[in-house]
Order: structure tokens, then sequence, then C-alpha cells
């Protein structure tokens, strides 16, 4: 009877890898590993900094810092920000009331008191939070010229809902395309996942901890601000043609080259660069340059937030980011005569 219960086929399943419940968090400035960023005390209120082993600097100086300073920090893209958010925030602290050194029995029986910090809980939570502020931006800068012209309740109801639905789908398409295309190129250089045989860098703790949802997460942090910069602006900038700017009807007449250079072409490839000149006048005078200001200043901050988490060079970043457009563009050009038509 007692063969009857055992169980022996549990023994050669093999367990699933384990999820990053609680990362390694790493130094702000080199991105070495850290046991722990900072040290509590008998005071939670009294603390101190962590300082890196690799590089001597503080582990994390952000861990206190106010919201406003980790805004400003987004703005003017510093490293130490994308850090601090994907990594250490949220990360528990080396507790010394406890009186053990880190990595002892102690110290994990103190640690293991106290809540988990559910790493990828939280990361998936400010994706969602993220993703719904930054389509509710995309929107608005869509639908804000839709209600300042006249239109029935009705129909303007029906744009504002397509509207909806075309930028979540592109907001979609664009963050598939730019994870499928990173994580591409990670397999390929073998840092995610970590190929057989191998090990995980001592040095490099994003490698440690990273998760494919860091990836949007990145996107999102540097797509909201240029939109919520363009949602502002949208409200009193001025369409082409207004009496501040005019289309230039005799802008046809100049050309960039000299008028010497002009007279010595043939004058077949003249008329060619006369008319090239012309259509490059004619699509920036009607082209909404606040837009392409935001797109622009977003694009170069994803290659740069980009830049800071992935191990990719320059033009593989590159690569990423207008994958995703790409993507996106598609995916509108795709949209429009099925939710217009």
């Amino acid at each position: 009877m007692a063969t009857a219960t055992e169980k022996p086929a549990a023994a050669t399943t093999p367990a699933p890898a384990p999820a990053p419940a609680d990362p390694t968090p790493l130094c702000t400035t080199c991105a070495h590993p850290a046991p722990h960023v900072y040290t509590t005390y008998t005071s939670k209120s009294n603390i101190r900094l962590g300082v890196c082993t690799h590089c001597g600097a503080f582990i994390d100086p952000l861990i206190e810092a106010p919201a406003l300073l980790l805004v400003l920090d987004l703005v003017l893209l510093k490293p130490r920000v994308f850090l601090h958010l994907l990594f250490n925030r949220g990360s528990p602290p080396l507790d010394a009331s406890a009186g053990a050194p880190p990595g002892s029995a102690a110290s994990s029986s103190s640690s293991a008191a106290q809540p988990p910090c559910p790493y990828l809980a939280r990361v998936r939570h400010d994706l969602a939070a993220l993703g719904v502020a930054t389509l509710a931006a995309d929107v608005g800068v869509r639908v804000l010229p839709l209600l300042q012209s006249p239109g029935s309740f009705n129909a303007t109801l029906k744009a504002v809902i397509l509207t909806v639905v075309a930028a979540a789908l592109e907001l979609l398409a664009q963050h598939a395309a730019t994870l499928a295309l990173a994580l591409a190129i990670l397999y390929a250089r073998g840092w995610y996942p970590a190929r057989k045989g191998g090990s995980l860098s001592s040095r490099d703790g994003r490698q440690r901890s990273f998760v494919p949802e860091l990836v949007p997460l990145v996107l999102l942090y540097t797509t909201l601000f240029p939109l919520l910069l363009q949602l502002a602006l949208s409200i009193w900038y001025a369409p082409p043609a207004s009496i501040h700017e005019t289309l230039l009807p005799t802008a046809a007449s100049a050309s960039v080259l000299p008028e010497r250079v002009v007279a010595a072409l043939p004058a077949a490839l003249a008329d060619s660069i006369k008319a090239a000149e012309d259509g490059v006048v004619a699509a920036w005078s009607g082209a909404n340059r606040v837009w392409a200001g935001t797109r622009l200043l977003g694009g170069m901050s994803a290659g740069f937030g980009l830049r800071v988490l992935l191990p990719t060079r320059p033009w593989e970043t590159t690569s990423i980011v207008i994958f995703g457009w790409v993507a996106a563009l598609l995916a509108a050009q795709w949209l429009d005569p099925l939710l217009l038509g």
C-alpha cells in the first residue's frame, strides 16, 4: 500500500525557469549589479545610500528623489532615471537592525518576513498605466481638431470612437514590431535569453533582471512627454494658411542653388531641380510641423532610452525604432479604408 501512494514521476519533471520576482538592483552610473540600493536602520527615515563596488559612486541617488525630479530627468533623457525606474524602484533595502550582513541566513529570514517586491507585476502595472496615458494623449491630439470643427454630435462621436480604435491598433502594432525586432537582435547576440552553457554577465546588471516588457515600457516613458507637448501646443498652434505664415506663392522663383549655377546647367536639369524645390516648399508649407517635430523628438528619445536598456549598437537601436514606426504607418494605412469606409 505504501507503493501506491508514491509519485516517482514528479522527481523527473524539470522545474520551470523562475521569474524575476525580486531582481538584483544595479548601479545607475555603471549598471553593475549591487546587493541592495540603500540600508535602513532602527528608524525607517534614517537610511544610508549604498556605494557601488565597481565605480565608487552611489548606487542610486534617485531612491528618495521626488516625482518632479524624476520627470525633469526624463525630459533631459538622463540615463540614471531609466535605470532607476526600470530596475531599482521598489527594490527592498538592507535592514541593518537585523544585525546580519547581506547574503547571510539571518538577513534572508528578515527580508523574507517583509513582503517581496513583485517586480514583474510592477513592470506590467506601469506598462498598463503608461499605455493608457499615452493612448489618451494620442487620441487627444487627433480628436482636438475634430471637436473644433462644426458637425453633428453623432458624427463627432463616431469619429472619436474610430480614432480611439485606430490609435490603439497603431500603438499596438508599433510596440509589437519594436519588441519583436529587439528580441531578435538580443537573441542573435546571445544576450537574452542566455545561451546554454553560457553565464550571465557579472558586470551587466541589466541582463540579470531583463524581461521583454521593459522594451515597450521604455518606449512609453519616452513617447508620453512629446505627445503631451504636442497636445499643449495644438491648443494655440495656427494652421499653415494663417496671417503669420503665408505659402509664399513667389517661392517657386527662388532656388537654393546660386543663379550662376542654375544658368550653367542644362535646361532639362534646371527645370527638374526647380520642380523638386517647388514640391519641397509646398510639402513643408502644408505639413503639420508640430506633429513632425514631436514625432522626431519622440523617436530620438526612444532611441536614447533603448540604448540605455539594451546592449545594442547605434544602428541596431535606430533600426528598432524605425521598424516600429514603419509598422505603425502600415497599420494606419490598412485601417483607414476599414474604419472610414
